[in-house]
């Protein structure tokens, strides 16, 4: 994967702490913002399956569906 600079603006004391315990701030850096990236997904995932659920139970509550008459429920 190729890598890209960028700059980040961070606050001074937390730089100095991170570099005192050793920690690599670009891949921290790069793990939160991928587990953002994947949260925000999930989220679009769910709000699209919320829509289409919405969608159908509108379309059900009208009344009967072609369905119906071979449904056994």
């Amino acid at each position: 994967m190729m890598k890209r600079a960028v700059n980040l603006s961070l606050s001074a004391d937390v730089v100095a702490k991170a570099r005192d315990r050793g920690l690599n701030l670009s891949e921290l850096a790069e793990q939160a913002i991928r587990k953002e990236i994947a949260r925000l997904d999930r989220a679009d995932v769910q709000a699209r399956m919320d829509r289409t659920a919405d969608i159908w139970n509108a379309y059900h509550e009208q009344g009967p569906t072609p369905a119906d008459e071979y449904s056994v429920l």
